[in-house]
């Protein structure tokens, strides 16, 4: 080969063998890449403020701040009733003990798990195996937005509106499952991994949120595990610096054992395995009644226009409450702190976005288990006794009543007449305009 070549040969070579190499390197995280000990706020109880308008792309730490906190004498004060921790508050020392310990439980990006005897580990499919596959899928497909830690501030996330979601508190808003046991018991609401499934495959309507229809089932399984081990880990780094901050806890070795029992639980408090573990039995899944046939019979027209004004009746009523959040149908909603500090508006319910889902049970499970994060409360619909007092029984036909007045109120033409015009306001009369 004449010498002139033999420069360009080789170093096409290099970038051939720089992209092969590079490639799958850039898919996985470096070896010494670790998991950061949280810097943001630690949010128990948000404000109960109602600001008029978002803040500016870029501020949202200034912004969940402000939100949280006033000006007093030349210092930022906590709101009344709010409640927080600030993790710039650690020394060092406490910092790195955390780390350690996080670290000696659930690895690092590269090589993550979750050290733990527990059978809910193989119910969960939190394996080596697949966390290292979704750890890989992770960096590729959702670090950019949800963050190394799936703490919701990767490189894109501070320009995007809503902010993509932190999975560190182990709070999530669109979820099947029902927020007590059937003997009543308070549970710690989490969803299943149908829930994140769902919303993997389908993307959240009206955010930055795609869907992956076309992932393999075994990708999107193990990218399921991977956000699990990181809300997982999210949680216990909450519990364990809530402790710390709070002067309850302090030395690495009790830090370290700390850690251990909030995953694995305590004779004093159940571990936050246990608690995903439950939301992914049958049982713990909201039971959706079947769909009544009348609204498909022969007198559904008049059926489905009877059942939209119940629903309208419904809405508007003290019973369910919505109007109070989604006032004038959500047209002139307010702003409103969520879980997060961040900020939320209940729905526009005019125009037909809905980030849970469309379909009859999305909505179903939207209004029967509420989205608790957000401040949406669960509407418990019962049927009443001869007293009219409520009995045990769920009024089944009240939550189809009002999916279907949502699902007809962005589409005035759907809506009878009587309530289309209590929206919309009276339909001006053709023949008198001349028409």
């Amino acid at each position: 080969m004449p010498r002139k070549y033999r420069g360009g040969y080789w170093a096409a070579w290099a970038m051939i063998a720089f992209a092969v190499v590079g490639c799958e390197y850039s898919s996985r995280y470096p070896a010494e890449l670790r998991y950061p000990v949280r810097k943001d706020l630690l949010v128990v109880k948000p404000s109960g403020d109602q600001p008029d308008q978002l803040p500016s792309p870029g501020l949202l730490e200034q912004s969940i701040l402000e939100g949280l906190t006033r000006e007093e004498n030349g210092k930022k004060t906590p709101k009344e009733g709010v409640v927080f921790h600030d993790p710039a508050q650690l020394s060092p020392e406490q910092s790195k003990a955390v780390r350690r310990g996080l670290d000696a439980v659930f690895g690092t990006p590269l090589r993550p798990r979750v050290e733990s005897e527990k059978s809910a580990i193989d119910d969960l499919l939190l394996t080596s195996d697949r966390l290292a596959m979704g750890s890989e899928l992770y960096r590729k497909h959702c670090m950019h937005c949800h963050g190394v830690a799936g703490d919701g501030r990767g490189p894109t996330a501070p320009w995007v509106h809503p902010h993509p979601r932190d999975y560190r508190s182990g709070k999530f808003k669109f979820v099947s499952n029902a927020a007590q046991s059937a003997s009543g018991e308070a549970l710690d609401l989490k969803p299943s991994r149908a829930d994140l499934r769902r919303i993997l495959l389908r993307g959240i309507e009206g955010t930055s949120m795609p869907g992956f229809e076309s992932m393999p089932e075994v990708q999107m399984e193990s990218v399921i595990s991977y956000v699990l081990h990181l809300s997982i880990r999210g949680e216990v780094e909450f519990r364990t610096l809530t402790q710390v901050l709070t002067g309850k806890l302090d030395g690495e070795e009790a830090i370290g054992r700390f850690i251990r029992e909030s995953l694995d639980g305590s004779e004093f408090r159940p571990g936050v395995l246990d608690a995903w573990a439950v939301m992914n039995r049958p049982e713990q899944q909201i039971k959706v009644p079947e769909y009544p046939a009348k609204y498909s019979g022969p007198e559904k027209d008049k059926e489905m226009a009877d059942s939209i004004r119940r629903g309208f009746t419904t809405f508007i009523g003290k019973e369910a409450g919505c109007i109070s959040c989604h006032n004038d149908y959500g047209r002139q909603s307010k702003y409103l702190h969520d879980a997060w500090g961040t900020l939320v508006q209940p729905r526009n319910l005019t125009v037909p976005v809905y980030r849970g889902g469309r379909r009859p049970v999305d909505l179903y499970h939207r209004i029967r288990g509420g989205i608790l994060p957000s401040g949406m409360a669960v509407a418990a619909f019962k049927l009443k006794d001869d007293k009219g007092k409520d009995t045990d029984a769920e009024d089944t036909e009240k939550y189809w009543d009002v999916i279907h007045f949502v699902q007809a109120l962005p589409y005035p033409k759907m809506l009878p007449r009587d309530v289309r015009d209590r929206v919309y306001g009276p339909a001006p009369n053709p023949r008198a305009e001349g028409k």
